[in-house]
């Protein structure tokens, strides 16, 4: 399957790099080329706008195009980080908004969010809301009623703060978002960082505005906090932040003031601060590696996103929306899952929650095309050996050391105890990964 993406800006070379890919085909966008009415039928998976070459202000053309092509995903360039004004058409296909080139993989990553847009992603169940954004999340269990218990409750209330936890895969991002667009400032900006990529330094300039470097001319420069007035700010990995950011943050949702770097005057914003994490932050506390002021603000209004494998209810009725959105992507008609299959599914452990299931029904509607989903049509990954995953709930009863030796150990044993690629999956230098196979005893010829 080709991706196609569509630039809307006037040359973009680190992009044009990207269209000799083979699954990946890319074309710019003049101006011109969007008002013209042929455009309307151009076959895009993926749109990416760069604001600063139209003033902020959303080309006509896109409008026509969106309204004419329910399928095509919309990311936004901001490197200028611009206050974005998106028609109300438009503002659910928004996928997300960068503020730096995307390399090969971050490109892969926004094409593959395309696949789920937020417009169609609950069509089906859809009937008994009043607008696109009021939909609930897909289950049965009493779970997924908690849920949306509290998108409804932090949603109406105006500007309060939240902590969203929950393994990876189990959607909370996208809670986040009904949050906010369920609420009365549902035109207002939603801006998603994700701490754990950015050095503390770029966080704080993010955030707050201005710059840690003294020399620095553009001082002056507004962060996220001033740009998203009214709006949302969701924060994932929240427990990645350090010290000075979590005072600075702390002061923010306690008054509603902050500073820019380097600056003594004072700045008030009203945009809500929705935290996301996968770990149980007792154990950060514990360790004083979290603010306990910090921790307590945020658990004031807290959700806890149970994983899949804890929603037995919620499985079917999940695989069984997929297969029809999938159906629709590739114009296949498959009927749903075999008796086996549906066995399969509900006996599985999804260490992945939703995002995997998702993955594995994609990859069964598109072999399948017709009739039900057998169970060979799901391949299963082959998991480690005497990894009991229903354990992954007792993590946060063990301090940050074990959790990172059992990780550094399952990574070497994946990779055959090749070091130079247990540092590349672990984002470390090969000299650390020795260092801390020293520090925690880890022999290569036990592994």
């Amino acid at each position: 399957m080709v991706l196609r993406i569509g630039l809307a800006i006037k040359s973009f070379n680190g992009f044009q790099k990207l269209s000799g890919e083979s699954d990946i085909q890319t074309q710019i966008l003049t101006h011109s080329d969007i008002d013209s009415p042929e455009f309307v039928r151009a076959d895009l998976d993926l749109i990416i706008w760069q604001p600063e070459f139209s003033k902020g202000k959303f080309p006509r053309g896109l409008t026509r195009y969106f309204k004419n092509n329910s399928k095509t995903g919309l990311a936004v360039y901001n490197a200028a980080k611009l206050t974005l004004s998106l028609p109300k058409s438009v503002k659910s296909r928004m996928i997300k908004e960068i503020v730096s080139p995307p390399n090969k993989h971050n490109l892969k990553l926004l094409l593959y969010n395309t696949t789920i847009p937020a417009r169609s992603r609950f069509q089906s169940y859809a009937e008994s809301v009043s607008s696109e954004h009021d939909l609930p999340l897909v289950g049965e269990s009493k779970t997924l009623k908690q849920i949306n218990d509290f998108v409804n409750v932090i949603s109406k209330s105006r500007k309060t703060h939240c902590l969203i936890r929950g393994e990876k895969g189990t959607e909370k991002e996208y809670i986040a978002r009904l949050i906010h667009f369920k609420s009365n400032d549902a035109s207002k900006p939603f801006y998603v960082i994700n701490c754990k990529t950015a050095s503390s330094q770029e966080l704080l300039e993010q955030l707050f505005g201005g710059s840690v470097n003294l020399t620095d001319q553009t001082n002056e420069k507004k962060g996220y906090l001033e740009i998203a007035q009214e709006g949302t700010l969701v924060l994932n990995h929240i427990e990645t932040i350090d010290n000075e950011l979590q005072y600075r943050l702390l002061v923010y949702l306690d008054a509603g003031i902050f500073r820019r770097i380097n600056s003594k005057n004072e700045q008030k914003s009203n945009a809500r601060i929705i935290a996301l994490t996968e770990y149980n932050l007792e154990t950060f506390l514990n360790h004083e590696q979290f603010s306990r002021e910090l921790f307590f603000r945020l658990r004031a209004f807290e959700l806890g996103v149970s994983p899949l494998r804890q929603r037995k209810p919620d499985i079917l009725p999940i695989a069984n929306f997929y297969i029809q959105l999938f159906n629709r992507k590739f114009d296949h008609s498959v009927k749903g899952l075999t008796p086996e299959a549906e066995k399969k599914i509900i006996e599985y452990q999804w260490p992945g929650n939703v995002d995997e299931l998702r993955l594995l029904i994609e990859r069964a509607v598109l072999i399948t095309r017709k009739g039900s989903i057998s169970v060979e049509a799901l391949p299963f990954p082959d998991l480690d050996a005497g990894v009991n995953l229903g354990d992954i709930d007792a993590l946060g009863n063990c301090s940050l050391q074990d959790i990172e030796r059992v990780h550094i150990k399952k990574v070497l044993t994946r990779t055959n105890g090749n070091k130079s690629k247990a540092a590349e999956i672990l984002n470390i230098s090969r000299t650390t990964l020795r260092e801390k196979m020293r520090s925690f005893d880890l022999n290569l010829q036990q592994l």
